[in-house]
């Protein structure tokens, strides 16, 4: 027969068990243990009481078989009852023994004339006296105080074990040997488990928000639950965290999905970087990291937005300048563009419908203008290039060649296809843009003044300007990084040299001694991770602010969009014959990179980081 629970009704409660559980919330937390603990300690206590309330208390859950923990909590409260109840049975089995003893004597006593074979007189008598006798008798006799007592002791252990076995389906009645102080015990021990858990995914979404790297999020998560000694295993996939906790003796687990998106915030990293390390020392316990972390996420933006049209300018100024070839109008016109961008940027996060195409529409617009000022003498490349520098994927192709490298294959792979993808999506809304103004102008100029061309070949050493500007533009455009990227004026200094190192290695070698392309990709990059590296072991703080700004002036960017605007534009266009050719190049610029860091941290941290986890590329 199917038993059905009570329904309530709206408005009313269950006052009987939310009153017990609430009282021994109130037990637990007026302990000793509970005082200064993080303000969600509470509600880690409310949840693990509520939990053991349930689980000894709910007749339902009992008889659904629960869980595996709720299968223990029942072992232990059924050998404790047993323990309790072992020597009162002892004491009335024996008393039972005697009585029924008693009662069988005095039986075969009364009626001992039967059985002992009387004479005919008193045969008659007795049979008269049994036939006169009530029809109840018959009933009384064996009923089971007149049983024979090893029968009687056979019954009673037959139905103790029936009772034992449908034990696990009965009331809550069996629990209470369980003690206030060990559901308080239990609720504690629950409760830190939660408080750990916690604290891995709000690390966890901290790392992915401010930018740490990707192929390291994997790495430093198992770090730090292997020193809090949580058994974890972590699966990332771009923008989303797979997070698996496991308990062993209870064979259990649990798994969450933490999808967070990336915003740079170096300053913030740095900090969640310095709380890795005092957990990993074992220097703060959970509460206090926890407490951190929420000071750290409240924190105010430092930068104010309105700041980003005149950062995204200066960088398109610098890019002009030191990438594209491009002059000083060029570079003043696509500063314009620039800020342009930046304020389409903003207007595209109020309206949601903008979101999924507002890159396109961006570069139509900026296509279309950059088109429409070649006919005063401007160059058409590095004017719109440089206009949207700021999302060319270069820096994500780097990132999933390393990831490729560090055989994280699912990440790496839908990285390098949305790096891929994202450069033919720029090239695509540039020259739909200059089309749209070559059909109402068929008139305008293709690139083919003398400096124009000098910039459609532009690298490191060909540029329209003098390279003298170098000593301007290098330190500015890191500078500018360095507040697109939040990281605070005391970072400065190292962000800037850091970056100089990797740019004067780079010119050197394609300047000055003409070495292989191979050479080129390779060696710049690991003397920016060299650095970086020695910096983090004698300062003891994170160099990856400075190692990701230097790395912007290596990663080949345009070469991916060079190579769409080759493909989408055909035979007018410079790259009209060489897209394939680009985007090969991007893909092996991005594989010299990730070999020369890796080398590096290979020379400066053979055997891995002991107690420390890694933050760097």
């Amino acid at each position: 027969m199917t038993k059905h629970r009570k329904t309530l009704k709206p408005g009313e409660a269950d006052h009987r068990r939310p009153s017990e559980a609430a009282t021994l919330v109130d037990e637990a937390l007026g302990r000793r243990e509970a005082r200064g603990r993080h303000i969600q300690f509470a509600d880690h206590i409310t949840e693990s009481m509520t939990l053991i309330h349930g689980i000894l208390n709910d007749q339902e859950h009992c008889a659904s078989g629960g869980s595996v923990l709720g299968s223990l909590l029942r072992l232990e409260a059924q050998l404790q009852s047993a323990q309790t109840r072992l020597e009162p049975r002892a004491r009335k089995d024996s008393h039972h023994h005697r009585e029924d003893r008693r009662r069988v004597i005095a039986y075969y006593t009364q009626f001992s004339p039967i059985f002992n074979h009387p004479s005919p007189a008193a045969s008659d008598t007795s049979l008269e006296a049994l036939r006169k006798r009530p029809r109840a008798w018959l009933t009384n006799v064996t009923s089971s105080s007149h049983l024979v007592p090893s029968l009687q002791t056979r019954k009673r252990e037959i139905s103790s074990r029936k009772r034992e076995q449908d034990s696990l389906f009965t009331t809550s009645s069996q629990f209470e040997p369980i003690s206030v102080e060990d559901r308080v015990r239990i609720a504690f021990e629950i409760a830190n488990i939660l408080q750990r858990q916690q604290f891995l995914r709000k690390l966890t979404k901290a790392l992915m928000l401010y930018g740490c790297p990707a192929h390291r999020l994997e790495y430093i998560l198992k770090h730090v639950s292997d020193t809090l000694k949580v058994d974890a295993e972590f699966v990332y996939l771009p923008n989303i965290m797979l997070m698996t906790f496991f308990d062993p003796e209870t064979h259990t687990t649990e798994t969450h999905f933490i999808r967070q998106s990336l915003v740079f915030d170096m300053h913030k990293l740095g900090e969640i970087y310095r709380l890795e390390k005092l957990v990993g020392h074992g220097e703060v316990t959970v509460d206090e990291a926890l407490e951190f972390i929420d000071r750290v996420a409240d924190e105010p933006q430092f930068y104010p937005s309105w700041l980003n049209p005149f950062i995204y300018a200066i960088i398109s100024v610098c890019g002009s300048v030191m990438f594209f070839g491009g002059r000083w109008k060029e570079a003043g016109l696509s500063a314009g563009l620039a800020m342009f961008f930046a304020l389409y940027e903003l207007f595209s996060e109020r309206f949601w419908g903008f979101r999924p195409i507002w890159e396109v529409t961006v570069c139509i617009v900026i296509g279309f203008v950059s088109r429409a000022s070649t006919k005063f003498g401007f160059c058409f490349i590095p004017t719109a290039f440089s206009s949207f520098i700021v999302i060319l994927p270069g820096y994500y192709m780097a990132i999933a060649v390393i990831e490729l490298i560090s055989r994280q294959m699912v990440s790496g792979i839908v990285r390098t296809g949305y790096a891929i993808i994202f450069s033919f999506l720029l090239g695509y809304g540039v020259s739909m843009g200059s089309a749209l103004y070559r059909a109402i102008d068929p008139n305008t100029p293709t690139d083919t003044a003398p400096d124009c061309q000098l910039a459609a070949n532009a690298n490191t050493c060909i540029v329209s300007e003098s390279q003298y500007y170098h000593f301007l533009t290098v330190p500015v455009f890191s500078m500018a990084y360095c507040l697109l990227l939040r990281a605070r004026l005391p970072r400065w200094p190292t962000v800037i040299f850091v970056s100089v190192c990797g740019f004067a290695v780079n010119w050197l070698l394609s300047c000055i001694a003409s070495a292989p392309s191979q050479v080129i990709q390779v060696v710049p990059a690991f003397a920016v991770g060299l650095i970086g590296n020695i910096l983090t072991k004698i300062t003891s703080k994170m160099s990856f602010d400075a190692v990701l700004v230097a790395v912007f002036y290596l990663v080949p960017g345009s070469l991916g969009l060079k190579a769409a605007i080759g493909i989408f534009s055909g035979q007018e266009s410079a790259y009209g014959s060489q897209g394939a050719s680009f985007a090969l190049s991007m893909i092996e610029t991005c594989i010299g990179i990730a070999v020369g860091l890796g080398i590096a941290n290979l020379i400066v941290y053979p055997k891995g980081a002991q107690r420390t986890p890694l933050l760097n590329m």
